[in-house]
């Protein structure tokens, strides 16, 4: 499945039309798909409808409905063109009741909300916020066409949109159905092919046919070295984090990975030991401050790993995490893993970034990202694709900038986790992700792929034990033990 922002599927539009698929045909077979998507026995339906194209997809619809002996009332909210005046003035020569929207008294059983499509952006103006609210105060069924009404089709961002019981995404599902606001605006969402082409552009879904393409067949004949090493760089005396810590190099193992080693200052060193089973522990050279760059240490760590993690808990010792960072992404062939607290220290100087010689992945959050970019949150939750597509772009890294929705790229193509939820907001579960990622690339697979399939696996775990802990309670480590078990079942 793919997913587009709203400029991509308008460029599909375009070139749908001009392959000869005329703009009224699209919007009858966008009728037609929501006519498809519900059951609509009940007494009363009401249609919205805006001036624009998805106001002409509420007139098309409204002459299916009528056609198969629905009770039908359209409101429109002001006069249409195009297309939608098209259909307008076929619904009105079918004789169905069209008033303007000062008229509805929106006690119905379904209200179909056609007033913005995913063109959306900007704020919503008085008239139209008080409509919405209409909508969202009536108690009848919502469906909203394509999107909800005032939900920016690319960023999700939309408190004041409608709130929709389902939403019928036309052709394919929009970036903005799952960031920013969307997951809570949309309701139920069903997606309907109409025929347009969008093989040549979007993003990639995740799901769990991913996990086949990282997870190679294992041989028998093969050893704790066949399936590579991932070494974990992190923790301070004020982040001693032992468990935490233990856990990423767990997460590391149960994603696959054969060998794992926990490096540490040397002065947390006896607290993570004690907690430390399956993997070997490293300790570092260290001030009172944190770790302190060593050379030698990073070399001897560096050998024979197929990756590394550096951040978890590393502390603010800035001067000496950026000598490490630049140490590792200068090792050609090594994949290096930027987390944490290794991103704060980045982001004081990321033209570190500009010569690297290895394979690099950042995993920042928002307020991360926008450290590194030099930006307010809001502006990266406003365009969090183009954001990162920038970034991965400019400093040719790949990035998984966090959310409910995960982004993937490199710049060039992408991958949108759709997965996660509340249940992932919890301190510990990105060092766990990162564990995965980590566990994942030491067998072989590409860094970005490996991104992605850790963050849907790190996140169906967490739904899954949702379901047990309730989505308040789901510990990262009860993500970590549980990968292996969401590995086998998409197997």
């Amino acid at each position: 499945m793919k997913i587009l922002t709203d400029e991509q599927m308008r460029k599909c539009d375009r070139d749908a039309i001009m392959s000869g698929i005329s703009s009224r045909e699209l919007m009858y077979r966008a009728a037609q798909s929501v006519y498809d998507s519900h059951d609509w026995h009940c007494k009363c339906i009401y249609i919205i409808c805006g001036n624009g194209n998805n106001g002409g997809d509420g007139y098309a619809l409204a002459c299916i409905l009528n056609a198969n002996g629905y009770k039908v009332k359209v409101y429109y909210i002001e006069n249409n063109k195009g297309d939608a005046l098209y259909y307008r003035d076929r619904a009105l020569l079918e004789k169905i009741d069209i008033s303007n929207i000062s008229d509805c008294d929106y006690r119905c059983d379904i209200i179909v909300d056609c007033i913005f499509g995913t063109g959306f952006k900007g704020a919503i103006d008085c008239r139209y916020s008080d409509i919405i609210d209409n909508i969202n105060m009536s108690g009848a069924y919502i469906v909203s066409v394509d999107i909800p009404s005032g939900l920016n089709g690319t960023s999700g961002i939309g408190l004041g949109s409608v709130k929709a019981d389902k939403t019928v995404a036309i052709q394919c599902a929009k970036t903005g159905h799952y960031f920013g606001d969307g997951k809570d605006r949309c309701g139920q969402l069903i997606i309907k092919d109409i025929g347009i082409d969008i093989s040549n552009c979007g993003y990639r879904y995740v799901d769990g046919e991913l996990i086949d393409y990282v997870f190679a067949k294992r041989l028998s004949n093969s050893n704790k070295s066949t399936f590579g090493k991932s070494v974990v760089i992190g923790g301070c005396i004020n982040y001693c984090g032992a468990v935490k810590l233990a856990n990423i190099a767990l997460c590391s193992m149960r994603a696959g990975c054969g060998l794992s080693t926990l490096a540490v200052p040397r002065n947390i060193a006896p607290c993570i030991g004690e907690a430390v089973m399956e993997s070997t522990l490293y300790p570092l050279n260290c001030n009172e401050d944190g770790v302190v760059y060593d050379c030698n240490d990073i070399d001897e760590l560096a050998r024979g790993a197929s990756v590394v993690v550096i951040g978890m808990g590393l502390g603010r010792n800035v001067k000496e995490i950026q000598a490490i960072i630049k140490h590792l992404i200068s090792i050609k062939g090594l994949k290096v893993i930027i987390d944490a607290d290794g991103l704060n220290a980045l982001s004081t100087n990321v033209d570190i970034l500009r010569e690297i010689a290895a394979d690099v992945l950042i995993t920042p959050h928002p307020k991360e990202m926008s450290r590194l970019c030099g930006l307010q949150v809001q502006d990266v939750l406003a365009d969090p694709i183009a954001i990162a597509e920038s970034f991965a772009r400019e400093y040719n890294v790949n990035v998984l900038l966090k959310g409910s929705s995960t982004f993937i790229t490199d710049g060039t193509c992408g991958y949108i986790m759709t997965e996660g939820g509340s249940f992932l907001s919890k301190g510990g579960n990105g060092d766990v992700l990162s564990g995965a990622i980590a566990g994942i690339a030491a067998q072989g697979a590409q860094l970005l792929a490996s991104a992605a399939a850790a963050s849907y696996l790190c996140a169906m775990c967490g739904r899954e034990k949702s379901y047990v802990y309730g989505e308040q309670g789901v510990l990262p480590s009860d993500i970590a033990v549980s990968i292996a078990e969401i590995v086998k079942r998409n197997r």
